[in-house]
This record gives C-alpha cells, sequence and structure tokens, in this order.
C-alpha cells in the first residue's frame, strides 16, 4: 500500500475505530473482494465491534491501492459515506504536504483514485496553494495527539527505499514490537517414546530438528526437553517461564509434541497426563511478568480424539497469546513415520517462506489452507485460537 493512504489510515485510527459500523460493511467488503474471505473470517471472529475495525484497520495496509480506494468506496455503499470523506480529505493534505517527494505520475494516480469517489465539498485537484483550513480534520486536535503518540514508535518521517514504488518501514503500535536481541525465546517439549511402546510417535524427531532450525534462521534462543513425564513437564514449563532471558526479549514461541487425551489433556511418557490450562497458566501477567504485553505462540501437535469424557471448557482469559491446535475436537493428528508431522512440517515451511511478509495470523490461516488442500483426504484440520491485541510479524519488515 502506498505511504501516503498508510498514514491517513494511522492519523485516522481512532476516528475510524469510533466510527465504523462493521455490520454493515461486511458485506460489500466481500462483494467487492477488498478482503479474502480468510481475513474476513479472522475479523469475524472478534467478539466486540472496536476489536473488530482494529483487526481490519490493521490488515488493510497489507492490501493493495486498488483495495484502499475499494474500503472508501465500500464506506460510501454502507451509508457511511461521511467516513470515506473524511479519509479521502486527510489523502489530500498528505499528498499536498508530501507533493516535494512524489513523482508527477504518483500525484496524479493518488489524486484521481480519491476525487473519483466524487466526495463532498472535495476539489478535484488540489492547487499548489490550497488552504490547509478548507480540509476538515478527522478528529479533534486532542484525539490527533492522542493518535500519533499511541500508535506511533518513533517521530521520524517514514523511510522508503528502492525507489517510490517500494513498500514504506513505517512503525506504530498497531504491531508488536520485535526488534530485541535475540528477539525471542522457543521452547520445545517432545515426547516420543513411550512407557507403552504402542504410543511410541516415530517421526517426530524429524518435527523438532525443523522447528529447531526455523528459529534459529528466526534469531531465537532455542531449549529443547524430551521424553518427559507428566510431572516434569509441569517443571520444565514453570523452569521456561521464569527464565530472566525473557525480560530481553520480545515474544516467545512454546511448541508441545505429544499425545493428547482429550481437547485439554496433553500425555506424559509415563501415562499420567497434564492439563494445557494449567501449562498455559504459568505463561499469565502474574507469573511471567517478563511477558506481560508480548505475544506467546503455543504450537500444540497432538491427537484430540477422546472427547467422551469431557464437554468443552471455558476457556481461561488471556491476553497476547495464540494457541494453534494440530487438529480440532474429535480428529487425531496424522504424522509420518520418516517425514514428521502433517501439522508442524507445513508451519515449517509456511513461516519459513513468509515471516517477513505475513503476520503470525496470516501465516496459520495459510497452514491451515494448505493441509486442506495438499491432504483432501485427511481429516485433520488445525484450530487455532487468537487472543491477540495487535498485528504480530515474527520476522517484520514493519516493526
Amino acid at each position: 500500500m502506498n505511504h501516503i493512504y498508510l498514514e491517513a489510515l494511522i492519523k485516522n485510527r481512532v476516528f475510524l475505530v469510533r466510527n465504523i459500523e462493521y455490520s454493515t460493511l461486511r458485506d460489500f467488503l466481500i462483494q467487492e473482494n477488498v478482503f479474502p474471505m480468510s481475513q474476513i473470517e479472522v475479523v469475524d471472529s472478534k467478539l466486540h465491534r472496536t476489536a473488530q475495525i482494529r483487526e481490519l484497520i490493521d490488515i488493510l495496509p497489507r492490501r493493495s491501492d486498488k483495495q484502499f480506494v475499494l474500503f472508501l468506496q465500500c464506506l460510501s455503499y454502507s451509508e457511511q459515506k461521511h467516513i470515506a470523506d473524511n479519509i479521502a480529505k486527510c489523502v489530500y493534505k498528505l499528498i499536498e504536504a508530501n507533493k516535494p517527494k512524489l513523482s508527477i505520475n504518483e500525484y496524479k494516480r493518488i489524486n484521481e483514485s480519491i476525487s473519483n469517489l466524487t466526495l463532498t465539498e472535495t476539489p478535484s485537484y488540489p492547487t499548489e496553494n490550497v488552504d490547509e483550513n478548507h480540509y476538515e480534520i478527522a478528529f479533534s486536535p486532542q484525539e490527533e495527539s492522542q493518535s500519533e503518540s499511541s500508535f506511533l514508535f518513533e517521530e521520524n518521517e517514514p523511510s522508503y527505499e528502492n525507489g517510490e514504488d517500494s513498500n514504506p518501514t513505517v512503525s506504530y503500535l498497531a504491531y508488536y514490537k520485535m526488534s530485541s536481541e535475540p528477539k525471542g525465546l522457543f521452547f520445545i517439549i517432545n515426547n516420543d517414546t513411550f512407557k507403552d511402546c504402542s504410543l511410541n510417535r516415530n517421526g517426530s524427531k524429524k518435527d523438532v530438528s525443523d522447528l529447531m532450525t526455523l528459529f534459529s534462521d528466526l534469531n531465537f534462543v532455542r531449549d529443547k526437553k524430551e521424553n518427559l513425564n507428566a510431572m516434569d513437564m509441569k517443571l520444565a514449563l514453570w523452569g521456561f517461564s521464569q527464565m530472566t532471558l525473557l525480560e530481553k526479549a520480545d515474544c516467545c514461541v512454546v511448541a508441545l509434541l505429544t499425545h493428547g487425551k482429550n481437547i485439554n489433556q496433553l500425555l506424559g511418557v509415563d501415562g499420567n497426563v497434564v492439563h494445557l490450562d494449567d501449562l498455559l497458566a504459568y505463561f499469565n501477567s502474574e507469573n511471567c511478568p517478563a511477558l506481560v504485553g508480548k505475544p506467546k505462540l503455543f504450537l500444540i501437535q497432538a491427537c484430540r480424539d477422546d472427547i467422551k469424557t469431557e464437554s468443552y471448557h471455558q476457556a481461561a482469559i488471556r491476553s497476547d497469546v495464540v494457541i494453534s491446535y494440530s487438529t480440532s475436537p474429535g480428529h487425531v493428528s496424522h504424522r509420518d513415520p520418516q517425514e514428521g508431522s502433517v501439522f508442524i512440517q507445513e508451519i515449517v515451511s509456511v513461516f519459513s517462506e513468509c515471516s517477513k511478509h505475513m503476520s503470525i495470523t496470516d501465516m496459520l490461516i495459510k497452514v491451515r489452507g494448505n493441509i486442506k488442500q495438499k491432504y483432501p483426504n485427511v481429516p485433520q484440520y488445525p484450530i487455532t485460537e487468537f487472543a491477540l491485541e495487535k498485528s504480530w510479524y515474527l520476522n517484520p519488515t514493519l516493526h
């Protein structure tokens, strides 16, 4: 997306979150193909209108200039033209302020795309001597100050490299910070050799090796434990959650590779169970203050096919957490003795290829889609629970 459009979204974020009615806008976004259905479903998954709009604004910068203009058109179609007008007027102000930096073609292209919306009280082609007071500000000066201080990491102008058409590097707080050294901590527990030999998980060591390589490439500090009984699983994860190095890292990723007894239980090699909620609690704000406000990803590679004895539990209230299960309740999780598990191998593939330009949310959606496409006869559909408050890029060009 062009930096002018992106800056307009940033400056008007508070205004958009307060005023857009997603319920009336949604069908037009689908009709005009502003977002793919996978992203619409992510927005739909948010429980409150404001959370839906924040998600919408966070993913819009990753769409094209054409989609941005279509987004404004959809606002008009859904009887929210006053919102589209405010954004467009902000765009006009920005192209005038940035005119010395813009090529003639870029200036005309942006100008024409917005003027085609036939905005109220907006000239088709503002002149160089345009009166800035002619344009309405999308929110009050107090709100503008709040918006910029709340969503910008730094006051410097965005940097544009490799010419005018390159993607800008823009920093704002709709994204989790990912600039620490190391970038994050990765911890994996792999149980593949059980007391009951019939439960052995052949092929899991390849998953471990590939995950360790992936997160090494992503500049994570890595640690692993293998073949732990239920009590040792708890002790190992508690110890990891108390590491002082977490204070310096911007995020953490935990992978648990074992058998699952039902939707909320994992097996130690001794056959005893560990409740997943107990393990996740080690990373909440009370037990792990080093990770408060930092994103946390949990990858659960385990079957979830024994659910007769337990109904769906009510999820604990969590923040800044993503939990991705290899399969949905009532289904097994497939693993090849030589190639490893379907879920982990697809995680490694997608994260390796896409971490620079896709968020965690989008990558996990892609993982699910790839598995459904590549293995149509395998009844395994990964399920992910999102409790993020911002967009999270593991290896961002935006940070």
